[in-house]
């Protein structure tokens, strides 16, 4: 069992790559408002405050989807009716699995493999956030406050959206500073599952459902 938890090495390697990704948006010109703030491997925000989660793990049932993106949409403080997800696309040092040290699913590890990866994703996004409020404002960080996808401070106020921008030009921090249990807002609720539309009417995608030139059943 103990050879499907995360090290703290592991998680340290994978989350230097995932924080490298950012480097290219800092370059960005800042009329690029159309651009969305991807602080990370795994979540980036749009200009219409939509909120992607990436997961790296599939979905056979088990339910990872809605799992991981609570994680790091809690630790974001995202509006949960703005999140979404998408899956990973094939990139082993970024989306691999830190048990068994390539992209895959299996062993109930989806959860506890990516419980800090996914909250380092979100706290990072959060605090870049945060950050860009307090420039544009010309306040402390220690004045701002987010909730539910809103930025805040005084009477000064704005939506993720409307900061991804100026937070895309920002520096990631090294260690981004994570909730306490008691400031959970969203781990440990009974959530809306971000693809039971999809699952409903026919749309989600499984294996069986892919189709590729001169496949052969």
């Amino acid at each position: 069992m103990n050879a499907l938890l995360p090290t703290r090495r592991n998680v340290l390697q994978s989350s230097g790559l995932v924080l490298g990704l950012a480097l290219p948006m800092r370059g960005m010109a800042k009329g690029a408002a159309a651009a969305p703030f991807a602080p990370n491997a795994f979540v980036r925000v749009s200009p219409d405050n939509l909120v992607t989660v990436v997961i790296k793990h599939v979905e056979m049932g088990q339910g990872p989807t809605t799992g991981l993106a609570t994680i790091l949409a809690d630790e974001m403080d995202a509006d949960w009716s703005q999140v979404r997800i998408e899956f990973a696309p094939a990139n082993d040092p970024l989306y691999k699995n830190l048990a068994f040290g390539t992209m895959g699913t299996g062993g109930s590890s989806a959860i506890s493999n990516s419980w800090m990866q996914m909250r380092n994703a979100g706290a990072s996004a959060r605090a870049m956030l945060a950050e860009a409020g307090a420039k544009r404002w010309g306040v402390p960080v220690s004045a701002v406050k987010i909730a539910k996808g809103v930025v805040s401070s005084g009477k000064n106020k704005a939506s993720f959206g409307e900061l991804a921008a100026d937070a895309a030009m920002l520096k990631p921090p090294e260690n981004p500073v994570l909730k306490t249990p008691e400031q959970w807002t969203l781990i440990g609720t009974d959530l809306t599952k971000v693809d039971s539309v999809s699952k409903s009417n026919g749309s989600a995608m499984f294996t069986m459902d892919v189709q590729r030139p001169g496949m052969v059943h």
